[in-house]
């Protein structure tokens, strides 16, 4: 795989062929539907999320596929755009798209939760998960003050494709966590449906590194 060049964006927007403002993790991207993003394009290096000093730009894109890493511990996942061209890290929303982006944030945090308690605990129940995530305080950047088993079940699908996507990258020996006793019952209350992201997933987490084990 050749290395396309990286660049970090804040104070960003991702909108379609009308500028209207769009989710990017609800499916459009992997039906095709085009996708633009505008905002301060930054270097890779810089963790300042203010616009100053960056470059801004418009109409970046389309989107060919998103990803998420850095399960690991820490507050919040990297997400990332691969267009034709470039990698973009996220950084900080628009205001405008920053309703759009704290769902994403509470969807992912919400996978992360899940993923660290299931890989230490693979013989959970349901129940044992739904105590974990009912008793788990989000971080105030997230914009959500609680999760509940409503949370769980609404996000469920978004859920079950990370781990579908963190087993995938995973080390042969390990078990998987989607075949855990919580997530079978997940799958099953939900009607989550299995395999939906799995080649664009590939494409879009190939060069990353392994799934760090987690202590």
């Amino acid at each position: 795989l050749d290395e396309i060049p990286q660049h970090k964006i804040t104070d960003f927007s991702v909108y379609d062929n009308c500028n209207h403002l769009c989710p990017f993790d609800t499916g459009l991207v992997e039906k095709n539907i085009e996708l633009f993003f505008s905002g301060t394009v930054k270097a890779i290096y810089d963790e300042n999320p203010d616009p100053s000093g960056g470059i801004p730009t418009k109409q970046l894109g389309p989107i060919n596929s998103w990803w998420i890493a850095g399960f690991d511990g820490g507050e919040k996942a990297l997400i990332g755009f691969n267009t034709a061209y470039a990698e973009y890290i996220l950084m900080e929303p628009s205001r405008d798209y920053e309703h759009i982006m704290s769902t994403v944030h509470e969807k992912i945090y919400l996978s992360k939760v899940v993923i660290e308690y299931l890989e230490d605990n693979p013989n959970a129940t349901y129940e044992d998960l739904l105590n974990k995530i009912e008793t788990t305080v989000p971080p105030q950047s997230i914009g959500a003050s609680s999760f509940t088993e409503d949370s769980l079940l609404r996000h469920a699908q978004f859920v079950v494709e990370q781990i579908e996507s963190y087993d995938q990258h995973g080390d042969d020996d390990e078990d998987l966590l989607l075949v855990s006793p919580c997530m079978r019952a997940l799958i099953k209350l939900a009607g989550v449906t299995l395999g939906k992201r799995k080649s664009v997933r590939r494409a879009a987490r190939q060069a990353k590194p392994k799934k760090p084990k987690l202590t």
